[in-house]
């Protein structure tokens, strides 16, 4: 039997580990209501946080751009580990194992929507019932910016520190 917990003392360094954890919350429902909010707007009582940031100029810094959010690299931070998925696509689910203050912590999310057109690549995730905080984030690659929507309740619930997405923009840059 596979366990939904997904904090531990040790680094789960064993793949197999870390994908049992995807796959035994992979048929859950997310753990928002507002599934597919940041396409459009936040309802009432989420956390809004919206920024753009310039990574250059053209298509090459458009295809920079689009490939780093394909590999989830925005969440390669020393601290955060990305396990995306072989292909990001509606349903399909990812991890990310933290580390703080001595724990490890494997954090489910799956993949809402994907925009993929000329000029324009990006796609949001929306958290799992076993994940640290509860919303959704939508990460849009468009030449010649990088634009986060995301909508949480994680501010609401504490005075814990949450990975803003100014953060995962500098992560590309």
């Amino acid at each position: 039997m596979t366990t939904l917990t997904s904090t531990v003392f040790s680094p789960p360094s064993d793949g197999a580990r870390v994908h049992a954890l995807i796959d035994a919350q992979r048929t859950l429902p997310h753990s928002y209501s507002a599934v597919g909010a940041t396409r459009t707007s936040a309802p009432a009582g989420m956390d809004v946080d919206h920024n753009r940031a310039l990574l250059g100029h053209g298509e090459a810094a458009f295809a920079s751009a689009r490939d780093a959010v394909r590999q989830w690299r925005m969440f390669d931070l020393g601290w955060l580990q990305p396990v995306p998925p072989d292909e990001i696509r509606e349903g399909a689910c990812a991890a990310i194992v933290t580390r703080t203050c001595g724990l490890w912590s494997v954090n489910v999310s799956r993949v809402v929507y994907v925009v993929d057109e000329p000029g324009r690549f990006g796609f949001a995730y929306g958290t799992l019932p076993h994940h640290a905080e509860a919303g959704e984030e939508g990460m849009t690659g468009v030449s010649p910016r990088f634009v986060i929507n995301a909508i949480s309740n994680a501010i609401t619930r504490g005075n814990t520190h949450s990975l803003t997405s100014m953060e995962l923009l500098l992560a590309i840059k």
